[in-house]
């Protein structure tokens, strides 16, 4: 890109930087839970209750993180 428009477009890639790295914070969060309460010794339906209320996923979104 030139650098006229590097400039114009600069706050839009700033905000699409911004929300990667918070969707990237969040799924290390929500991995680093689910292994957390593994290791408790929490139950699969256990684990997906407390996982799906605290971060506000579905039952098909928590799945991906239960594997």
């Amino acid at each position: 890109m030139g650098p006229v428009l590097m400039r114009i477009m600069e706050p839009e890639l700033q905000e699409a930087k911004r929300k990667g790295m918070e969707e990237r914070i969040t799924k290390g969060s929500i991995h680093g839970a689910v292994d957390i309460l593994q290791n408790l010794g929490l139950s699969r339906t256990e684990i997906k209750k407390a996982v799906m209320e605290r971060y506000n996923l579905t039952e098909k979104e928590i799945e991906k993180f239960l594997g």
